[in-house]
Protein backbone atom coordinates (compact mmCIF):
# COMPACT_ATOMS: atom_id res chain seq x y z
CA UNK A 1 0.00 0.00 0.00
CA UNK A 2 2.47 2.34 1.22
CA UNK A 3 5.09 1.87 -1.77
CA UNK A 4 1.78 2.55 -3.96
CA UNK A 5 0.66 5.26 -2.38
CA UNK A 6 3.96 6.91 -2.91
CA UNK A 7 4.29 5.55 -6.27
CA UNK A 8 0.67 7.05 -7.15
CA UNK A 9 1.86 10.87 -6.11
CA UNK A 10 5.12 10.71 -8.02
CA UNK A 11 2.98 9.85 -11.21
CA UNK A 12 0.08 12.41 -10.74
CA UNK A 13 2.38 15.16 -10.05
CA UNK A 14 4.18 14.21 -13.32
CA UNK A 15 1.23 14.13 -15.28
CA UNK A 16 0.38 17.32 -13.78
CA UNK A 17 3.28 18.90 -14.60
CA UNK A 18 3.35 17.60 -18.47
CA UNK A 19 -0.33 18.96 -18.87
CA UNK A 20 0.96 22.66 -17.42
CA UNK A 21 3.90 22.39 -19.92
CA UNK A 22 1.03 21.43 -22.79
CA UNK A 23 -1.03 24.19 -21.63
CA UNK A 24 1.86 26.93 -21.89
CA UNK A 25 3.14 25.77 -25.39
CA UNK A 26 3.15 28.85 -27.43
CA UNK A 27 0.51 28.76 -30.29
CA UNK A 28 1.35 28.24 -34.25
CA UNK A 29 0.18 31.39 -36.37
CA UNK A 30 0.90 30.84 -40.06
CA UNK A 31 2.49 34.31 -41.30
CA UNK A 32 -0.70 36.44 -42.54
CA UNK A 33 0.40 37.75 -46.71
CA UNK A 34 -0.03 41.01 -46.84
CA UNK A 35 -2.05 42.74 -49.35
CA UNK A 36 -1.63 45.64 -51.32
CA UNK A 37 -4.17 48.61 -52.44
CA UNK A 38 -5.13 47.14 -55.58
CA UNK A 39 -5.40 49.56 -58.71
CA UNK A 40 -5.38 47.06 -61.11
CA UNK A 41 -6.52 43.50 -60.15
CA UNK A 42 -3.16 41.52 -60.29
CA UNK A 43 0.31 43.29 -61.38
CA UNK A 44 2.66 41.18 -63.82
CA UNK A 45 6.45 41.44 -61.88
CA UNK A 46 9.64 40.88 -64.00
CA UNK A 47 12.96 40.39 -62.34
CA UNK A 48 16.21 40.11 -64.54
CA UNK A 49 19.69 40.18 -64.07
CA UNK A 50 22.54 38.10 -64.78
CA UNK A 51 23.10 34.55 -63.81
CA UNK A 52 23.83 34.82 -59.58
CA UNK A 53 22.55 38.00 -59.34
CA UNK A 54 19.42 37.57 -56.85
CA UNK A 55 16.26 37.08 -58.98
CA UNK A 56 15.32 34.02 -57.69
CA UNK A 57 15.98 34.69 -54.07
CA UNK A 58 13.81 37.65 -54.81
CA UNK A 59 11.05 36.07 -55.91
CA UNK A 60 11.18 33.82 -53.49
CA UNK A 61 11.14 36.56 -50.63
CA UNK A 62 8.29 38.92 -52.73
CA UNK A 63 6.29 35.55 -52.73
CA UNK A 64 6.86 34.69 -48.73
CA UNK A 65 5.41 38.06 -48.41
CA UNK A 66 2.35 38.43 -50.75
CA UNK A 67 -0.18 36.45 -52.70
CA UNK A 68 1.13 35.66 -55.53
CA UNK A 69 1.78 33.23 -58.57
CA UNK A 70 5.94 32.77 -59.78
CA UNK A 71 7.62 31.41 -62.82
CA UNK A 72 11.13 30.61 -63.07
CA UNK A 73 12.78 31.51 -66.08
CA UNK A 74 15.05 28.36 -65.90
CA UNK A 75 12.28 25.85 -66.76
CA UNK A 76 11.76 27.02 -70.42
CA UNK A 77 15.44 25.83 -71.79
CA UNK A 78 15.20 24.72 -75.37
CA UNK A 79 17.57 21.51 -75.47
CA UNK A 80 17.08 21.23 -78.86
CA UNK A 81 18.56 24.85 -79.19
CA UNK A 82 21.23 24.38 -77.03
CA UNK A 83 22.44 21.95 -79.21
CA UNK A 84 22.23 23.66 -82.05
CA UNK A 85 23.99 26.52 -79.73
CA UNK A 86 27.24 24.26 -79.28
CA UNK A 87 25.96 23.81 -75.78
CA UNK A 88 25.48 28.12 -75.01
CA UNK A 89 23.03 28.17 -72.10
CA UNK A 90 23.30 32.20 -72.17
CA UNK A 91 22.64 32.91 -75.61
CA UNK A 92 18.95 34.67 -75.89
CA UNK A 93 18.40 31.41 -78.04
CA UNK A 94 18.37 28.96 -75.46
CA UNK A 95 15.32 30.51 -73.72
CA UNK A 96 11.77 28.93 -75.60
CA UNK A 97 10.35 32.25 -75.74
CA UNK A 98 6.99 31.10 -77.17
CA UNK A 99 6.19 28.73 -74.54
CA UNK A 100 7.58 31.15 -71.76
CA UNK A 101 5.34 33.96 -73.37
CA UNK A 102 2.35 31.78 -73.31
CA UNK A 103 2.45 29.92 -70.14
CA UNK A 104 3.13 33.24 -68.72
CA UNK A 105 -0.30 34.48 -70.07
CA UNK A 106 -2.18 31.18 -69.16
CA UNK A 107 -0.68 32.01 -65.43
CA UNK A 108 -1.31 35.76 -65.40
CA UNK A 109 -5.26 34.53 -65.61
CA UNK A 110 -4.80 31.74 -63.16
CA UNK A 111 -3.33 34.69 -60.76
CA UNK A 112 -6.06 36.70 -61.31
CA UNK A 113 -9.08 34.43 -60.57
CA UNK A 114 -7.12 33.31 -57.53
CA UNK A 115 -7.25 37.15 -56.27
CA UNK A 116 -3.33 37.56 -56.26
CA UNK A 117 -1.78 40.76 -55.90
CA UNK A 118 0.91 39.96 -58.02
CA UNK A 119 2.23 37.44 -60.67
CA UNK A 120 6.25 37.37 -60.30
CA UNK A 121 8.46 36.05 -63.69
CA UNK A 122 12.42 35.66 -63.58
CA UNK A 123 14.68 34.78 -66.08
CA UNK A 124 18.24 35.91 -67.38
CA UNK A 125 16.47 36.65 -70.46
CA UNK A 126 12.92 38.28 -69.14
CA UNK A 127 13.35 41.22 -71.31
CA UNK A 128 14.89 39.82 -74.42
CA UNK A 129 11.23 39.39 -76.06
CA UNK A 130 9.24 42.42 -76.58
CA UNK A 131 6.22 40.57 -76.23
CA UNK A 132 7.40 39.39 -72.64
CA UNK A 133 7.96 43.44 -72.10
CA UNK A 134 4.54 44.37 -72.71
CA UNK A 135 2.90 41.68 -70.29
CA UNK A 136 4.83 43.57 -67.75
CA UNK A 137 3.78 45.98 -65.64
CA UNK A 138 7.17 46.36 -63.02
CA UNK A 139 10.12 45.13 -64.86
CA UNK A 140 13.47 44.97 -62.14
CA UNK A 141 16.45 44.94 -62.95
CA UNK A 142 19.53 43.42 -60.57
CA UNK A 143 22.93 45.03 -61.60
CA UNK A 144 25.76 43.10 -60.57
CA UNK A 145 29.49 43.38 -61.39
CA UNK A 146 31.64 41.12 -63.23
CA UNK A 147 33.82 39.90 -59.78
CA UNK A 148 30.48 38.81 -58.23
CA UNK A 149 29.03 37.21 -60.95
CA UNK A 150 32.28 35.34 -61.24
CA UNK A 151 32.84 34.74 -57.71
CA UNK A 152 28.85 33.85 -56.81
CA UNK A 153 28.94 31.52 -59.83
CA UNK A 154 31.60 29.55 -59.44
CA UNK A 155 30.75 29.30 -55.81
CA UNK A 156 27.29 27.62 -56.60
CA UNK A 157 27.35 26.61 -60.42
CA UNK A 158 30.72 26.29 -61.68
CA UNK A 159 31.41 26.28 -65.21
CA UNK A 160 34.78 26.17 -66.94
CA UNK A 161 36.92 29.65 -67.24
CA UNK A 162 36.57 29.35 -71.04
CA UNK A 163 32.85 29.54 -70.67
CA UNK A 164 31.95 31.96 -68.48
CA UNK A 165 34.89 34.22 -70.35
CA UNK A 166 33.28 33.29 -73.79
CA UNK A 167 29.83 32.74 -73.23
CA UNK A 168 28.16 33.71 -70.37
CA UNK A 169 29.59 37.05 -69.57
CA UNK A 170 29.83 38.11 -73.15
CA UNK A 171 26.31 36.95 -73.60
CA UNK A 172 24.95 38.70 -70.78
CA UNK A 173 26.77 42.36 -71.32
CA UNK A 174 25.14 42.24 -74.75
CA UNK A 175 21.61 41.35 -73.04
CA UNK A 176 22.36 44.15 -70.26
CA UNK A 177 23.36 46.73 -73.03
CA UNK A 178 19.68 45.96 -75.11
CA UNK A 179 18.01 46.04 -72.58
CA UNK A 180 19.18 49.13 -70.81
CA UNK A 181 18.23 50.57 -74.41
CA UNK A 182 15.17 49.53 -74.93
CA UNK A 183 13.64 49.54 -71.87
CA UNK A 184 12.58 52.88 -70.68
CA UNK A 185 10.81 52.34 -67.18
CA UNK A 186 13.26 50.01 -65.87
CA UNK A 187 13.94 50.16 -61.91
CA UNK A 188 17.16 49.40 -61.53
CA UNK A 189 18.66 48.06 -58.15
CA UNK A 190 22.01 46.87 -56.89
CA UNK A 191 22.38 42.98 -56.20
CA UNK A 192 23.60 43.32 -52.27
CA UNK A 193 22.22 41.61 -48.90
CA UNK A 194 18.72 39.78 -49.64
CA UNK A 195 17.30 41.32 -47.25
CA UNK A 196 18.04 45.10 -47.87
CA UNK A 197 16.91 44.33 -51.85
CA UNK A 198 13.81 42.77 -50.51
CA UNK A 199 12.95 45.75 -48.73
CA UNK A 200 13.71 48.02 -51.26
CA UNK A 201 11.23 46.52 -53.38
CA UNK A 202 8.90 45.73 -50.99
CA UNK A 203 8.75 49.46 -50.58
CA UNK A 204 8.20 50.35 -54.43
CA UNK A 205 5.89 47.66 -54.90
CA UNK A 206 3.60 49.12 -52.38
CA UNK A 207 2.74 52.33 -53.84
CA UNK A 208 1.26 50.01 -57.05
Amino acid sequence: MFYQKIFGKKNNKKKKEEVKKVRYLPKYVPRKKRRRKKSKPCLVVGISGATRSGKTSLLMGLQELYLSNVMLGDHYFSLEKIVELKNNWDHPEAIDHDLFLKEAKEKYQQAKNENCDFLIIEGFMLFWDDRMLDLLDIKIWLEIDRETCYTRRMKTKRVSENYFNEKLWPNYVEYNKLVKNKVQDLLIYESEDQNTLLSKVEKMLLDH
